[in-house]
């Protein structure tokens, strides 16, 4: 009787896993995503922060993750999306026990439906990035701090580890998080609280040191992590740059949760026109103490327009809220329509499912499946080229640190073209480039051209109405796809790059 229980405990969990897995396998992209996937794929080789391999702060469990899977796959992106579809699965899994925990049954199944059917955490299922795993490791750590809120006071070695695992796949998560541990520890009592302390410390440096040790050590890792945090994310805090950041926040929001919007939006309204019951105030504690760290972070800090992922750690808290949202309007409705309420409740899901999957299917958008195939097809087209028309006895390939199609990708998917990098990085050692050949990295002082180099190629996303301010004897090639273009020209008019070289030099 007992075993009956468990298995059918177990059913919806194990459906839902594989619907998660069944839905993701036939649309994973074919190419690294972004210049973040080709550093993580770079790294599983060579591991090294200042190196940008990956970059700062270094996501070192997920790269070990990644380096693990490559064993059996053979293929960086293949091994890197392998996690991101089984975490993918395990988010969904976690959306529901704790929706399950926090609510009722019917609302965890809708909010792990909403979360399936998500086209930004749908997006990171297909791509070989880290916020497939940052969700789950949100949502794991949430659903542990609940638990010890409810009494279960022993889980607290849990918590601990998990922050800590948080920490070591991407390290802004275990910060984001810290608020909610704090706050879910106030029950535990001194010694129980000072254990919390110690385990994550350990577990914390089980990864930091290995880390830094791949690094080259401690001074080599800091000067890399505060000469990137300075150079790429910090704007300071101001209007315009709030103004910035809220408009993808809301973009991400909008596509995140989709049609569930509206059940939610309604909801909110309704609770506060008093129509719903009133919220649970040690629930809205919790919500806000694991969500709202991470919101404004991205809101008053850093948003990246390109990285939806950033919004998964507390997306996954709104698909809870927007699927008990769904069964509480209605079953507020059914108070009217007493006897359909399961028909209601799907009339009121189906639809939202619906249009979420075909948001992400069928509708180009930025969180869109086109958008895994437009950028498969893209980097086809140009490694392609590049490799028909260019000898690497005479070309050198020169981009910045674009985050689509900059030298990276030349160095991952063209080893035999020696490649450079054209923006300034400070750091370890003192103003620098990154370039190199057969997928290894090096710092250098300058942007030297090997003996025989005659042009250098790039690869731009612009129009050729856009491309007047090129130097002359630039020339282009059209590729395939729209607006997409390679351009080189002869080496001795390379003046952006001479004006670089010449800074390096003073520096």
């Amino acid at each position: 009787m007992q075993y009956g229980n468990y298995m059918r405990n177990l059913s919806t969990p194990l459906i839902l896993a594989i619907a998660v897995i069944a839905s993701r396998l036939p649309f994973a992209s074919r190419y690294l995503f972004n210049m973040d996937s080709v550093q993580f794929a770079l790294a599983t080789g060579k591991f090294d922060v200042a190196l940008h391999q990956p970059q700062p702060p270094g996501y070192f469990l997920y790269v070990m993750m990644g380096r693990f899977f490559l064993l059996f796959t053979k293929d960086e992106n293949t091994a890197f999306i392998t996690v991101s579809i089984l975490f993918s699965a395990l988010t969904v899994v976690g959306v529901y026990y704790l929706a399950k925990e926090l609510f009722d049954t019917e609302s965890a199944v809708a909010a792990a439906a909403i979360a399936i059917t998500s086209p930004v955490f749908w997006l990171h299922g297909e791509v070989a990035l880290s916020y497939a795993p940052e969700a789950f490791m949100s949502v794991l750590f949430a659903l542990l701090c609940f638990k010890m809120q409810k009494g279960e006071g022993r889980l607290y070695w849990a918590a601990a580890v998990a922050l800590a695992v948080s920490g070591g796949i991407r390290q802004n998560t275990m910060v984001f998080l810290f608020p909610l541990w704090l706050y879910s520890m106030r029950g535990l009592g001194l010694r129980r609280a000072m254990a919390s302390f110690a385990i994550f410390g350990v577990a914390t440096a089980a990864w930091f040191i290995p880390m830094l040790h791949m690094t080259g050590g401690y001074g080599r890792y800091s000067a890399a992590l505060k000469a990137h945090w300075l150079d790429a994310n910090w704007r300071g805090i101001h209007l315009s740059w709030i103004a910035y950041n809220g408009r993808y926040m809301a973009k991400f929001l909008l596509y995140g949760l989709g049609a569930a919007l509206v059940p939610l939006t309604a909801a909110v309204y309704f609770q506060m026109r008093g129509f719903l019951r009133s919220a649970d105030p040690a629930r809205v504690l919790f919500f806000i103490s694991w969500m709202l760290p991470a919101f404004l972070f991205h809101l008053l800090i850093f948003t990246h327009p390109a990285v939806p992922g950033h919004s998964l750690i507390y997306q996954v808290g709104l698909f809870i809220l927007a699927g008990k949202s769904l069964t509480a309007l209605s079953s507020a409705i059914s108070v009217k329509l007493p006897e359909k309420p399961g028909l209601l409740r799907k009339t009121i899901m189906y639809p939202v499912l619906a249009a979420n999957a075909a948001l992400f299917l069928f509708v180009p958008t930025q969180f869109s499946y086109e958008a895994v195939k437009g950028h498969d097809r893209m980097v086809s087209e140009y490694v392609d080229v590049v490799k028909r028309i260019f000898s690497p006895a005479d070309t050198e390939i020169i981009g910045n640190n674009r985050f689509f199609f900059g030298y990276r990708y030349a160095m991952y998917y063209l080893p035999e073209f020696r490649a450079h990098d054209t923006t300034v990085l400070s750091g370890p050692g003192g103003p620098h480039v990154l370039g190199g050949t057969g997928r290894i990295t090096s710092m250098e002082k300058n942007i030297y051209f090997q003996p025989g180099t005659r042009r250098f190629v790039d690869f731009v996303n612009y129009s050729k109405s856009e491309m007047s301010g090129m130097p002359p004897g630039a020339r282009f090639i059209s590729l395939p796809d729209d607006n997409i273009l390679v351009y080189y020209e002869s080496i001795g008019s390379l003046h952006g790059v001479k004006r670089i070289a010449s800074l390096l030099g003073k520096g």
